[in-house]
């Protein structure tokens, strides 16, 4: 009987969960399910005992389960209070934690991934630079990931789509508020992260919308975010050539000036002409320009920082434009701008006129400052040649 009873002990010890009757007088089994397994004690029966089994099943249940929203928040509930055991180690696990889906959840749920992901930050460094990558990344919108083509994507994101970037930098700002310095791993991610100009124009546009909104509550950086803007813009302009454009548009010069009898065309049933660019990198410029000339005015008229953005973009300009060959399309940023008060225009031209006389400038930049002068006289009916 005593040995009988050591081996009861014993069982019972090992076994908690198995000794639980469940009301009905049978054992509860002890089942390994998403919500069951413990993050925590997965990370500490590696660091304590090494044992990789519980932590390979977790990642396992990470990779191939999409859990409800109340799981989803169980989960990083319990995530969150096991941060302090994720050494750089377990950067698997954490980047699984990461990649999940999260914005098109309750709100519920983005809040429980929010407060793991600002707690990540906190208690361990290391794993900054991936949670950044991993939120600029979700800069572009979902349907622009779907779509194979540019044009089933609108030019400014849906409601839905902003209430859930809403959200993407509601975390940024947590971030930025509790690490200052982790701005600068943010600039580093947008650029290193910016799509390429020959990618769908709902990429590209997404993307520099939600940069552009980063504007609003990091205006200290406005300058270096900007800068990523004209880079890029610059990029896309030198790729297309207006040259292009044209022949693309309109292959044959003839076609131009063809009537028809019925009056319709191929582009509607009344003739009316698409929007869409017939070139996808010269659409993607035409969204570009329209997103920035949509900012900028915004930016001046409801805002009133217009000084402070024409001083910034005037910069850019000096920086990306002014040295740039075979621009046809970016300098009319600048021009744009220009056109809210006469100050600017009559400062922007008084800053080329002093690259003109300015011999410690290359003959390049003169010559191109002498051009600019000339063609915003001959096409802005603002500026008065009196």
């Amino acid at each position: 009987m005593s040995t009988l009873t050591e081996k009861r002990r014993v069982s019972s010890i090992l076994k908690p969960s198995q000794s639980v009757p469940d009301g009905s007088g049978t054992p509860t089994r002890n089942k390994v399910r998403f919500a069951e397994l413990s993050i925590e004690l997965a990370l500490r029966d590696v660091l304590d005992n090494n044992r990789l089994t519980g932590y390979d099943e977790l990642l396992d249940k990470l990779k191939d389960e999409d859990p409800q929203d109340m799981k989803f928040v169980e989960i990083f509930t319990e995530a969150k209070q096991a941060v302090p055991l994720m050494k750089p180690y377990f950067g698997k696990l954490v980047e699984f934690l990461l990649s999940s889906r999260w914005l098109n959840r309750s709100e519920e749920a983005q809040e429980a991934y929010k407060q793991f992901v600002v707690e990540l930050s906190i208690v361990q460094k290391n794993y900054c630079t991936m949670t950044v990558a991993k939120l600029v990344k979700q800069f572009i919108p979902d349907r622009a990931l779907q779509s194979s083509s540019s044009s089933t994507v609108g030019r400014i994101p849906s409601e839905e789509q902003q209430q859930q970037m809403g959200s993407l930098h509601d975390l940024i700002i947590r971030l930025k508020n509790v690490i200052p310095m982790i701005f600068d791993v943010v600039l580093t991610q947008l650029r290193k992260n910016f799509p390429y100009y020959k990618r769908p124009s709902g990429e590209v546009a997404g993307y520099l919308y939600n940069v552009l909104r980063m504007t609003e509550y990091a205006s200290i950086y406005c300058d270096e975010l900007l800068d990523i803007v004209f880079y890029h813009l610059l990029q896309l302009d030198v790729n297309m050539p207006r040259s292009v454009i044209e022949e693309t548009e309109y292959p044959d010069e003839e076609m131009m000036f063809e009537m028809t009898d019925t009056g319709e065309g191929e582009d509607g049933e009344n003739g009316e002409e698409s929007d869409t660019m017939k070139h996808p990198v010269a659409e993607t410029l035409d969204w570009f320009m329209e997103i920035i000339f949509n900012y900028i005015e915004q930016t001046v008229k409801v805002d009133g920082q217009g000084d402070r953005l024409f001083k910034i973009v005037l910069n850019q300009f000096d920086a990306h434009i002014l040295p740039a060959h075979n621009t046809d399309h970016a300098q009319f940023i600048m021009f744009y701008i220009c056109s809210f008060k006469l100050s600017y225009a009559e400062h922007f031209i008084s800053s080329l006129w002093k690259n003109v006389n300015n011999l410690n400038k290359s003959p390049n930049v003169r010559q191109t400052s002498v051009g600019y002068i000339a063609s915003m006289l001959a096409r802005a009916k603002y500026v008065p040649l009196k």
